[in-house]
């Protein structure tokens, strides 16, 4: 048996930079967080929720409560919807994405995974954007 466990943003999704801007601006929106360092790789955890509370700590000197988590998520999907939605065009996959997906599922000594930094709920709409059907395979996410 063969595992390949696929990454969603940058992997399977064209989706980095709208991202990006979708996650910043909900800390905006939601705790008024502004300048935050962009550099993922400077912080501990690399995963939105590692993120979030590392932000926290360091823009208001305390842990993220559980209601401003979900108000964050919530927000970070609203604008990837309005970002989507104000463009026109869906999130699209990375060329050959779908295919590689397809042909690997087809194969009995293969086996799928999808790990993901993302939270669940923007992951899932990024991949649905993006036409990638994912729902077969075990996958991880921020929110675990």
């Amino acid at each position: 048996m063969n595992l390949v466990i696929f990454d969603i943003d940058g992997t399977l999704t064209e989706s980095v930079a709208i991202d990006e801007l979708c996650f910043l601006q909900a800390f905006r929106d939601v705790l008024g967080i502004e300048q935050i360092n962009t550099n993922w790789l400077e912080y501990a955890f690399q995963t939105d929720s590692g993120l979030a509370l590392e932000i926290c700590r360091k823009h208001l000197d305390r842990d993220p409560s559980d209601v401003e988590i979900g108000d964050l998520r919530s927000r970070f999907v609203q604008l990837l919807c309005a970002a989507v939605e104000q463009t026109g065009q869906p999130i699209r996959e990375i060329p050959g994405a779908a295919a590689l997906l397809h042909g690997l599922k087809s194969h009995a000594e293969w086996h799928i995974a999808i790990a993901t930094g993302g939270w669940e709920a923007s992951a899932r709409f990024k991949l649905a954007s993006a036409c990638l059907l994912v729902d077969a395979f075990p996958w991880a996410n921020a929110d675990d």
